[in-house]
């Protein structure tokens, strides 16, 4: 297993005791948030948004998700263990493909980003 394998599976072990549906737990600090999410309903929409100031990265920990982009790019189709980035000033939405799906969402400022 490789170093971000094992993250992810700590990861896994660590957010599993977050069942409730849909329900963010964020934790903020000035310029970085970081949440997790779970969704026990396939087809949920979230609403479409912008981060004006900050890069949000989407991980799925369980299930498969979809970002969609309102200047009509192609989507992000993201599976388990797989992650994406929208960057800032980019509206979006996500739509929860599977019956369960764990994320951890984590927005950060373009300074601070390294992709």
């Amino acid at each position: 297993m490789n170093v971000a394998q094992i993250c992810l599976q700590e990861l896994k072990e660590k957010i599993a005791k977050f069942d409730e549906n849909f329900c963010p737990r964020a934790f903020v600090d000035a310029e970085v948030q970081i949440g997790v999410m779970t969704v026990n309903e396939p087809g949920c929409e979230m609403e479409w948004h912008c981060h004006e100031n900050s890069y949000e990265y989407f991980i799925v920990v369980v299930g498969e998700l979809e970002i969609k982009f309102r200047d009509g790019r192609d989507s992000m189709i993201l599976k388990e263990k797989e992650v994406g980035v929208v960057k800032y000033g980019v509206e979006h939405m996500a739509i929860f493909l599977s019956s369960r799906v764990k994320i951890v969402f984590i927005t950060i400022p373009p300074e601070a980003a390294y992709i």
